[in-house]
């Protein structure tokens, strides 16, 4: 049995052998990298609502970073009829919470809008309220849905569709 593979042992063979495995390793390589290391940010609109009292669209967003590199959110605009509308960069209260024991306030929390640019570290997320200043007559009288632009620091602007049917009015 070894005098009939003993003629296939030559020096060309073997370095041909050996450079089959380290290309199907380095593509091996190549793959995972780019699988776990790509931009992979999962975006998700918790609530789509309408305050009257401060006159704003708030959504309240989810960011989860899914890839093994840290991202930044850097720009959150809207579409609406073909102008593009930036967010509130001015901290405003969204919401509070009061705990009271009996008549006493034992503990109060003010929630406030987010602030941009926001930092995502590898496998994880963060959420946060975002506000925009449109009037209720140009929310009411939309023909066509509000698209979300979201820019971060990887990869391409990632886009969501806001029906307007869909709008809670508080």
């Amino acid at each position: 049995m070894f005098t009939s593979i003993s003629p296939l042992l030559t020096r060309e063979n073997i370095t041909l052998a050996l450079s089959i495995f380290g290309t199907i390793g380095t593509l091996v390589t190549l793959t995972s990298s780019y699988l776990t290391k790509r931009k992979n940010l999962k975006v998700n609109l918790v609530s789509f609502t309408y305050r009257r009292d401060l006159e704003r669209l708030m959504l309240s967003l989810t960011f989860e970073n899914r890839s093994r590199l840290p991202i930044a959110i850097i720009s959150i605009s809207v579409i609406k009829d073909n102008k593009e509308l930036n967010f509130e960069p001015y901290p405003s209260c969204v919401g509070e919470y009061t705990h009271r024991h009996g008549n006493e306030i034992v503990d109060r929390k003010f929630e406030y809008n987010l602030n941009l640019p926001v930092d995502i570290q590898q496998l994880s997320a963060v959420s946060g309220v975002v506000l925009f200043g449109i009037s209720p007559t140009d929310l009411e009288n939309l023909s066509t849905p509000l698209t979300l632009l979201i820019r971060s620091t990887r990869g391409k602007v990632q886009k969501i569709e806001l029906p307007p049917d869909q709008i809670k009015w508080i």
